[in-house]
């Protein structure tokens, strides 16, 4: 499918200073159309011992990356028939970014102080691929006859944004006894942000649902953000009793947004609502607490408690889209806890076993009006999380060993009610019920130490939308089934210099979906069978 990569690394280590360089190239024409990506990434390091004491690790990194994201979801005949399809062609994403950061550390008798200042400077292009819908007028829906025919893609928009930060983090380390320490320290970050949206129209005359050609008819937001964020924090952990370890850590956080729109107060467009120039301040103390009792040297068992928030993002703010009062938007705020057990059942199996329940309150949902693809953001309630999640290794020999990985979770929607409806108690869509991991590994004389590998994947079933099911039939319009892969890894070693390697995904050519869409349905759809060899080399 036409891949390359070329990858380059190199180091020298001194008695004070050590150089670090890795550069890689990677181009991808992947195996459906209009989907092709190309990537190229250079970091440098720099560490330096300045004496017995202090020591500086400088890193400076660059990447940039194209994409043409044609290859999106599709719809559901297509997914079966033409998976290969570009499905809309004039998707694209441009990504670049550049990073520098220095960590001034200092080691004393029972203390450390760390002083990282930073800076990155990162910019984006993208067309907004989930917003098109077919770009045309489409008449009401069944459900709506009162309706007037409407273009189902008044949302339809290319971004253009990027962000400039400079900032410091602080942290400070003291030992309180052999087995118990505390750390202080405050993150501070000063960040300016642009975004400009640009509306585009469907051009082209394909009668079809993919978009062909587009252009630009006026800009939709224009905005600046100046953000700052001061976050200082104290994390201890104490060994309470032999067996008994606990922790306790505390944050707090102050944040501010100062947002400018750079496009004159003429009329607004109902669809897309501009919010008026302002300042937005946040903050918030988020506490944790954990314990870990040992049962045995082999066996444990560990409980947490976690408090946390997520301020809205600037584009949840300030792109208001219909919502008339998107800077009233409050913070998402999460309750999390979990128990674990994990150690060894003997010398040969390794094991870890964990429950969790997590609600969330003040959830921001982006909801997007069927009929015209504009789209709100929407603090619409409360959300409960819960699972179970297992792993277990077995070696059954010296040279053979296997290892599972099993999630079964359940996320729900304990109260969502807005202007698009009552979707209280539904299972919220794209997660899936479970993921499992299943591996076999071998090592045979005849591989010179190199190995094969057989592992089983399999993802379960989804909801593809807040309603769940739709009409009283549970069908391929409403859940997506899952899927089950195989994939296989091999290495021989000719020496420690040189080995010889083979990938192959999806060895059964299954066919299934990365990602879904509740609207169509669309489906993205998955690689087929994919085989690579390599030769890999130690100069």
């Amino acid at each position: 499918f036409d891949h390359y990569r070329s990858q380059l690394r190199a180091s020298q280590v001194q008695s004070k200073d050590s150089y670090t360089v890795n550069l890689s190239a990677a181009k991808n024409g992947s195996w459906r159309d209009n989907n092709d990506s190309e990537r190229q990434e250079l970091v440098l390091g720099w560490f330096r011992q300045l004496d017995s004491e202090w020591q500086v690790n400088t890193v400076v990194s660059a990447s940039k990356v194209a994409m043409a994201t044609g290859g999106s979801a599709l719809g559901l005949a297509d997914y079966y028939t033409q998976p290969e399809k570009a499905g809309n062609t004039i998707g694209y994403r441009d990504v670049s970014a550049l990073r520098l950061s220095s960590a001034f550390e200092f080691s004393g008798d029972g203390y450390s102080l760390s002083i990282t200042p930073f800076a990155r400077s990162n910019a984006l292009t993208y067309v907004a691929t989930w917003t098109l819908n077919t770009g045309r007028v489409q008449p009401a829906p069944a459900w709506c006859p009162s309706c007037s025919p409407a273009l189902d893609s008044q949302d339809a928009h290319i971004n253009e944004d990027g962000h400039d930060s400079v900032g410091v983090l602080l942290k400070y380390r003291h030992d309180l006894s052999e087995h118990s320490f505390v750390i202080s320290g405050v993150d501070i970050d000063r960040s300016r942000g642009e975004q400009t949206q640009f509306y585009i129209q469907r051009t082209d005359n394909d009668p079809g649902q993919y978009w062909l050609s587009y252009q630009k008819a006026g800009r939709l937001y224009d905005y600046t953000v100046d953000y700052l964020s001061v976050s200082p924090y104290i994390h201890m952990e104490s060994q309470l009793t032999e067996r008994l370890r606990g922790s306790a850590g505390l944050r707090y956080d102050a944040i501010v947004y100062d947002y400018q729109d750079n496009i004159a107060r003429a009329p607004q467009d109902p669809a897309h609502l501009r919010p008026l120039d302002q300042t937005l301040d946040f903050e918030h103390l988020s506490p944790k607490l954990g314990l870990v009792y040992d049962f045995s040297d082999s066996l444990n068992g560990y409980t947490s408690y976690r408090h946390a928030f997520r301020i809205p993002s600037a584009s949840q703010l300030f792109r208001a889209g219909d919502t008339a009062d998107s800077t009233a938007l409050a913070p998402v705020k999460a309750d999390s806890i979990e128990f674990g057990l994990r150690g060894n059942l003997d010398a040969a199996s390794r094991f870890d076993l964990a429950v969790y329940y997590m609600r969330k309150q003040d959830e921001i949902l982006s909801i997007a009006d069927p009929q015209t693809g504009t789209r709100r953001n929407a603090n619409a309630g409360e959300t409960s999380h819960r699972g179970i999640e297992l792993g277990l290794e077995r070696d059954l020999s010296e040279r053979l060993d296997i290892g599972l990985a099993y999630t079964r979770s359940k996320h729900r929607y304990e109260e969502w009610i807005d202007r698009s409806g009552n979707y209280s108690g539904n299972t919220m869509p794209d997660a899936p019920a479970s993921f499992i991991n299943a591996r076999l590994n071998y090592r045979p004389h005849i591989l010179n130490g190199g190995y094969i590998e057989f592992e089983w994947l399999r993802q379960g079933e989804h909801w593809l939308d807040e309603k769940n099911d739709k009409d009283g039939i549970a069908d391929d319009r409403d859940k997506y089934d899952g899927h089950s892969l195989l994939n296989i890894h091999a290495e021989y070693q000719f020496n420690t210099r040189l080995s010889f390697y083979t990938r192959i995904y999806n060895v059964t050519d299954r066919r299934y979906a990365e990602t879904t869409s509740k609207y169509g349905p669309a489906f993205t759809p998955g690689s087929p069978r994919l085989a690579t060899i390599g030769i890999r080399v130690e100069l």
